[in-house]
């Protein structure tokens, strides 16, 4: 720090760190340039995200702009529905939603009772899906019934998810006409991530530390009165 504060830091273009002396020719610098060129890896929802880009489901307007792709609302099989009602009803606590992409229509994949720690076992590994699962679970002593809402959607064609994402809150919709209250709505593309501890971080949300007031030190002795003297 001393040489470039003598130097003068605006003289200093790049700072190369380096453990062999080798690192610091001419083949150490091209190597460590073409490094800090290179493109950040991007991550497996971003590269689905941008997939979702070039095949349209952002469209460009006019200058800068950017119009968004709204919502549909498919026709809903009534097995959707009587399912649902089943789920409020208790008589299971999971039930999935698909879409029928040739007939354009929401429709029952399935609906069973299944513990937490297998239920994601039925999630396609292949394809996007809905998901609706009731939690039954103790927290810090208190009984939760809660209801999850989760749209998993794996590696898959660019068309189908964008004809998932597109029907999220149309899905959603079906549960909350039901009257039921979803207490999380989740989106994962592994469906390993649908597990308990995941859910009880969502669910129960750690509660921020309080921080204690400092608290002035009592003058020793104890409160001592000091009288003016007139």
């Amino acid at each position: 720090s001393n040489l470039k504060s003598s130097v003068g830091a605006n003289y200093i273009v790049d700072e190369i760190f380096g453990t062999v002396a080798s690192e610091f020719n001419s083949a150490g610098f091209q190597a460590w340039k073409k490094h800090q060129e290179a493109e950040v890896p991007l991550t497996q929802l971003e590269i689905q995200k941008n997939e979702e880009l070039e095949q349209g489901v952002f469209k460009g307007g006019a200058g800068t702009s950017t119009a968004y792709v709204h919502g549909v609302a498919f026709p809903v099989d009534d097995s959707v529905l009587e399912a649902m009602d089943g789920f409020k009803a208790g008589t299971y606590n999971y039930v999935q939603v698909a879409i029928d992409a040739t007939n354009e229509r929401i429709i029952l994949a399935q609906s069973d009772t299944l513990s937490l720690d297998v239920v994601h076992e039925s999630f396609p590994t292949n394809e996007p899906r809905f998901h609706f699962y009731r939690w039954s679970h103790t927290y810090e002593g208190d009984q939760f019934d809660s209801i999850v809402y989760c749209y998993s959607c794996p590696s898959s064609p660019v068309k189908l998810r964008m004809l998932y994402s597109s029907s999220k809150a149309n899905v959603s919709s079906i549960a909350e006409s039901k009257g039921l209250n979803l207490d999380c709505k989740l989106e994962i593309s592994d469906r390993k991530e649908f597990n308990e501890k995941e859910l009880t971080i969502t669910l129960h949300p750690p509660k921020a530390e309080q921080k204690k007031a400092f608290a002035k030190p009592k003058p020793i002795g104890g409160r001592q009165l000091i009288r003016n003297k007139e």
